[in-house]
């Protein structure tokens, strides 16, 4: 059994096995009671329908013809590269901002790395326009030394070829034998042909970095 509405009258049919359709509509005039209270997208427009089961055999349903509600999104901004040793860092990267995060090493939005590594954290806030919760995820790394890498220059080879380094984070000061741009130049009689590469990096939780590598 089908039952539609049509203004303000419902109507109802019967479908026929044997003759594959249903038979007219007849006007109901009473409505039975409700047993089952369901909900579906049953026209396939996105909203969720009311559905109605009054017995085993009578289903009523309706269109869910409300507005779409206009959602809320959470901005993120990205985390710094943090110091494994240093203060509890601030997590003030999300708007709206009255939410709360959550992860490894979180606490009261503040976050302590456990070791180096990289954290996924969870940001949820409830949407200013509909009410609902919504969350966001964003990782945080915590290092114990800066990655330093020779991007040009063969130590092993020629001891006049300059060398040239690189390091992550980017920020951080070079020392030992480099000069402020971390590059060796081997040709120099006052440098030494050969020692050690340092690179430092003061990080925001106020934790220091050190890296070295032999040239």
């Amino acid at each position: 059994m089908v039952v539609r509405a049509e203004s303000d009258t419902l109507n109802w049919s019967l479908f026929d096995a044997q003759l594959d359709a249903f038979a007219p509509y007849l006007s109901w005039v009473s409505e039975p009671g409700i047993r089952l209270i369901r909900t579906a997208d049953l026209n396939g427009d996105g909203a969720q329908d009311l559905i109605l089961a009054h017995s085993d055999s009578i289903v009523t349903w309706f269109a869910n013809l409300l507005p779409a509600t206009n959602t809320s999104s959470i901005e993120l901004t990205p985390f710094d590269t943090l110091c494994v040793f240093g203060d509890p860092y601030p997590l003030e990267h999300a708007l709206p901002s009255d939410g709360t995060w959550s992860g490894e090493g979180v606490s009261l939005n503040f976050f302590t790395p456990s070791g180096p590594g990289d954290f996924e954290l969870t940001y949820v806030v409830s949407d200013p326009v509909s009410g609902c919760p919504m969350s966001a995820t964003q990782t945080i790394t915590a290092m114990m030394e800066p990655e330093i890498t020779l991007v040009s220059g063969d130590p092993d080879e020629c001891a006049l070829d300059p060398l040239q380094y690189t390091a992550s984070p980017s920020g951080g000061a070079w020392s030992g034998i480099t000069d402020a741009t971390g590059m060796v130049d081997r040709s120099c009689a006052a440098r030494p042909s050969s020692g050690e590469v340092t690179y430092s990096m003061d990080a925001v939780n106020g934790g220091n970095c050190l890296g070295a590598v032999i040239s």
